[in-house]
């Protein structure tokens, strides 16, 4: 049998076709399962990390703060030019926990989470945190200040801990922030 060159063409077409569907149907599904791998990442980021970093500032829980930094941690205060380890900056914020709660006033945070950078054993995310307290009278929590921040988070023990957490102040309304990315807050 003879293939004439226009028959030859079609048929290589064919079968270029055929592939390209295949390794096109295979990336989707990667890109499903990565997706969906990222999308569950996310969710442990929250679990481990977010949820109790809210928790510990609203019930000034210094075991549960302490709980969600690594062993290594590096906590870099921009603005001050500073660097600390865990070993300071735990007793830090003990003492800013005791002297709220000395004043009769709760703590909250709040974050908005504006990018993510996930695998399997490492996360980079940024984003913006506001800061409020409200006094043991009233019903809501005033804003005192907002910040930019970058955390690398990485798997300790199976969860999800901060290894660095840098920050600065950041000059934005309350507008800008509700409107800026993923927000995580307590109700």
């Amino acid at each position: 049998m003879i293939l004439s060159k226009s028959n030859y063409t079609r048929g290589i077409l064919q079968i270029v076709l055929v592939i390209l569907m295949f390794t096109s149907n295979h990336a989707l599904s990667q890109q499903d399962n990565t997706l969906e791998s990222h999308e569950n990442s996310i969710a442990s980021i929250f679990d481990d990390v977010w949820l109790p970093f809210m928790e510990s500032y609203r019930d000034a829980d210094i075991q549960k703060f302490k709980s969600i930094h690594a062993k290594d941690l590096a906590r870099v205060s921009i603005d001050k030019n500073t660097i600390q380890s865990l070993s300071n900056y735990v007793p830090e914020m003990e003492g800013v926990f005791q002297k709220l709660k000395g004043m009769g006033r709760q703590m909250d945070i709040r974050f908005s989470i504006l990018s993510s950078a996930v695998d399997e054993t490492k996360a980079y995310q940024t984003g913006y945190y506001c800061f409020s307290t409200r006094a043991s009278e009233s019903d809501s929590f005033q804003p005192h200040g907002y910040g930019f921040f970058n955390v690398l988070l990485i798997k300790e023990d199976g969860q999800w801990k901060i290894s660095t957490d840098a920050d600065k102040q950041a000059d934005i309304s309350e507008a800008e922030f509700a409107e800026s990315g993923t927000i995580y807050k307590l109700d």
